[in-house]
């Protein structure tokens, strides 16, 4: 259900639910249904999204919260205990006519006693989000909790030179320590999958992974599909592309295609061939807001993707 509490001050009802006055309440299905409410974007347009989930059950919520568009989680957190809070402030890109889901399941417990929780929103039109600095860095920038926010996008190519092919990344997590992921597999796990390496240092994972902390790990996937990130530019301008794809999988020797595309047109299409193999790139390119900017790592020519990790680094910087 979704619930309003229209007196104006905190009311208790049905012995264990405190409503304040300033939260819907949003309680989930016996068999896992989740209570949504859905915002439907009335132009196409930058959002900020600002609110919070609290638990309102004094017996003791146990739930899961997030936040989905078009499909796909971009912040996700669970609500265990009466009174826990979990606040969210988010700037998204919304085209006109998509969808926005606030969402309560069950939670981990899967049960769906005593799991009142309140949820309240602000939704403003805002501006492109843009680095401080101005300079964006798909290292830096990496965002573990949402895949809606800012420029760059996490996701998957399953046609070489389509720009509709793209498919954002549903799942996040930290299947290792120091390794935060994306990718379509319950709890961010491989393949495919693009990672970040949070812990300042190299580190050495599943036996044959060396992964820099300057480098993003792209995976391709076990029928060709290409690990990708992508960029979507917030103005329109020049931008100049500075960066290196390099084998990172130590022992089955790396066999990567590489590619960097613009609205599917290929800007740079390469192999990475053996562990430690640099494939540098240095563009400069005119686009339109709203203009993509794909970098992708597929399985290459020998179409396995066994020991195919490939890290990436790029900055995108504006030329005047």
């Amino acid at each position: 259900m979704v619930a309003k509490n229209t007196t104006g001050v905190t009311q208790n009802y049905e012995t264990v639910i405190t409503q304040p006055a300033d939260l819907l309440n949003l309680h989930p299905g016996a068999n896992g249904e989740k209570a949504v409410v859905r915002w439907t974007a009335p132009a196409a347009g930058y959002y900020r999204l600002e609110g919070r989930f609290q638990g309102i059950d004094i017996a003791g919520t146990s739930s899961s919260a997030s936040i989905v568009q078009n499909g796909a989680s971009i912040w996700i957190n669970n609500i265990n205990g009466f009174g826990t809070t979990a606040t969210y402030d988010l700037v998204v890109q919304a085209g006109f006519g998509e969808s926005i889901d606030f969402e309560v399941g069950y939670g981990s417990n899967n049960t769906y006693y005593n799991d009142s929780t309140g949820f309240a929103v602000n939704i403003t039109p805002t501006t492109a989000p843009l680095p401080p600095s101005g300079i964006y860095n798909v290292v830096d920038d990496f965002n573990p909790n949402s895949n809606f926010m800012g420029a760059w996008r996490y996701g998957v190519r399953t046609a070489p030179t389509s720009p509709g092919s793209f498919t954002n990344y549903t799942n996040n997590g930290q299947p290792i320590s120091g390794i935060r992921t994306w990718s379509m597999n319950s709890g961010g796990s491989c393949c495919t999958w693009v990672a970040k390496n949070t812990t300042g240092t190299t580190q050495n994972y599943y036996g044959v992974i060396n992964h820099p902390a300057d480098l993003l790990n792209l995976h391709p996937g076990a029928n060709g599909e290409k690990a990708t990130v992508r960029w979507i530019a917030p103005t329109s301008g020049t931008f100049r592309i500075v960066g290196r794809f390099e084998g990172i999988d130590l022992t089955g020797g790396v066999s990567t295609d590489v590619s960097i595309l613009k609205n599917g047109a290929i800007l740079l299409l390469r192999d990475v061939n053996g562990f430690g193999t640099v494939i540098p790139f240095d563009l400069t390119v005119q686009v339109n807001a709203g203009d993509v900017i794909d970098f992708a790592v597929g399985y290459g020519s020998n179409n396995a993707y066994f020991n195919d990790s490939t890290g990436l680094a790029a900055i995108i910087s504006p030329t005047s």
